[in-house]
């Protein structure tokens, strides 16, 4: 019964925050918190339950799931309310929880406006989050898929940042309104695909993931699925052609809005080439490696050489963000142990590492008023903490030794070199090329004379926590990885 609870408690907690807005405004954001806090000692409660000796098989189907809930829903369609949680599951839903924490810290006095209908809409997302990480229903995890837009649109529009009158959050709202609607119905004519597939074989209707996922299909119907499944997690990702919504998606969203977006939401993509794309099509998905793997690389090359011509800090972030995730989509289709291994540790990792830089580009805008590159020459001269706990976040997110990225990207280059050393080399020139836009962005905060004046050159104590938190679980995951390479448990 503990997985119902999980998802449960966090859309309960919105719905209080909503309600407590009557009495006073402030309460919301509480609630919300401490609801958020409730779930952590859920997962502390399940990982204790854990069979920590259960080993995870790769690809990423579990053989025996450590926890499970299940419910029939719709029983004439072979429909339930199907969870199950495994180590990767696991992983991501603590990351979800963690982030989730940070960002209600981060919006602490930020949102003015509609505050408990605002953690209504954050506490919906992330209960929907984990529904997409525990459904092992394929109906039920496209419902908490579909689930995940409305929040986000409200969030996007309402709270979102107007930087100028051609960036409107409304219209950018609609347009991720559009690309998640594209994604959703291309998965669901996937799932049918496999379910109808499935009903001509044996009669029966079936929606469950442990039941479809052994079904045979002939190569032609099973490579179509495939490339229907892989666009429809690809737009969500997302992988070059498809990232402009997020570019502009992460330009006006509130700091708590685009700290879901990076930390999680993005993730849940990944997790579903992870547990949906590669498991249910593998003959398909091995055809399909080489195309794929050139996607990867075109995702990582073309962000960081757009990044070049951008001053905005919130938009660079973002191009940062889609590049990493060409580097993960590679070691995906590179169909080796390790580089799975490196890809889930850099999921992890990356979500920390981003989140720190968004951050500090929210207290960046608190003191300045701007995310301009431009207006914010010579940092270093007004506050030096900033520009040097912006500075640690920058080479983090370069794989600098010692940190939680370093493994990732090590696991996953090692993989990939077991399989393809040239294609090693080109990322190697890729992270070339992002240390590059990155030192540029060094050279606006730490040179020059700074004249526009800031509200405050104190860092609040709840800022300054976030920051050490993020700083120091990526420096301990970085030291000791066997505490997330036990959970795993695959090597």
């Amino acid at each position: 019964m503990l997985l119902p609870f999980l998802i449960a408690v966090s859309f309960l907690g919105g719905v209080v925050s909503w309600i407590s807005e009557i009495f006073n405004k402030k309460y919301a954001r509480l609630i919300a918190l401490i609801f958020n806090i409730l779930t952590l000692s859920i997962l502390c409660k399940i990982w204790i339950l854990f069979d920590h000796t259960s080993k995870m098989n790769i690809p990423f189907v579990a053989k025996k799931w450590l926890m499970e809930f299940d419910v029939s829903w719709i029983r004439e369609f072979g429909i339930d309310i199907h969870l199950g949680m495994d180590q990767l599951s696991f992983l991501l839903v603590l990351l979800t929880n963690v982030i989730g924490i940070l960002a209600i810290l981060c919006s602490w006095n930020k949102i003015k406006k509609k505050q408990g209908f605002f953690y209504f809409n954050f506490m919906f997302l992330i209960a929907a989050t984990m529904g997409i990480f525990l459904s092992i229903d394929l109906f039920l995890f496209f419902c908490f898929w579909e689930l995940v837009i409305l929040p986000i649109y409200f969030i996007i529009s309402i709270w979102g940042i107007n930087l100028n009158n051609k960036i409107n959050s409304v219209h950018i709202a609609n347009s991720f309104i559009i690309f998640s609607q594209i994604s959703s119905l291309i998965m669901l004519l996937v799932f049918l695909g496999l379910v109808i597939n499935f009903h001509n074989k044996s009669y029966i209707w079936s929606f469950d993931y442990n039941t479809l996922i052994h079904v045979p299909l002939n190569f032609n119907l099973e490579y179509l699925l495939m490339l229907g499944l892989f666009v429809a997690f690809a737009i969500k990702i997302p992988i070059v052609p498809f990232h402009t919504w997020l570019i502009n998606v992460h330009a006006v969203s509130p700091i708590s809005g685009f700290l879901d977006l990076s930390g999680f939401i993005l993730k849940t993509s990944i997790y579903g080439l992870l547990r949906f794309c590669v498991p249910f099509f593998p003959n398909a998905s091995s055809d399909f490696s080489n195309i794929a793997i050139f996607l990867g690389l075109l995702t990582m090359f073309y962000p960081a050489l757009i990044a070049f011509s951008e001053t905005n800090i919130k938009r660079i972030i973002a191009y940062m963000v889609v590049s990493h995730t060409g580097i993960m989509l590679i070691g995906i289709y590179i169909h080796n142990q390790l580089s799975y291994t490196g890809v889930i540790f850099q999921i992890l990792s990356s979500g920390l590492s981003i989140s720190g830089m968004f951050v500090l580009s929210g207290c960046i805008y608190k003191r300045w008023h701007t995310y301009d590159l431009r207006k914010l020459i010579g940092l270093w001269n007004r506050i030096k903490w900033l520009s040097g706990f912006l500075l640690f976040f920058i080479m983090v997110n370069l794989g600098i030794p010692g940190t939680g990225n370093f493994i990732g990207e090590f696991l996953m280059l090692l993989g990939i070199f077991q399989k393809s050393p040239i294609i090693v080399i080109l990322i190697g020139i890729g992270l070339i090329i992002s240390s590059i836009y990155s030192i540029k962005v060094i050279q606006y905060f730490n040179y020059g004379l700074h004249s526009k004046p800031c509200t405050s050159n104190v860092m609040s104590i709840r800022e300054l926590s976030i920051i050490v938190f993020l700083i120091s679980s990526l420096i301990y995951i970085g030291i000791h990885p066997a505490i997330i390479l036990n959970i795993i448990n695959v090597i």
